[in-house]
């Protein structure tokens, strides 16, 4: 229950319910979410290399953002 990127009193609270009602085996919040399907994660080394791409996509996507909001600045 962390990282929540500047939203974290509600979304803290929430997620603190969520876990105290798993860990307690009662009916709430966090049992819709604990039982939702996942998606089947790649074996390795191909779980390693999907997830290096997608974090450099991103990483990238970042750049391109900041360099566009710089240049806004400046203007």
């Amino acid at each position: 229950c962390l990282a929540y990127a500047g939203h974290g009193l509600a979304h803290a609270s929430f997620a603190g319910r969520m876990v105290a009602d798993l860990m307690m085996e009662r009916e709430g919040p966090g049992n819709v979410l604990a039982g939702r399907r996942t998606w089947p994660l790649p074996p390795e080394p191909l779980r390693w290399l999907l997830f290096h791409a997608i974090d450099g996509a991103l990483s990238l996507t970042d750049r391109r953002a900041d360099r566009r909001a710089k240049r806004r600045i400046l203007r």
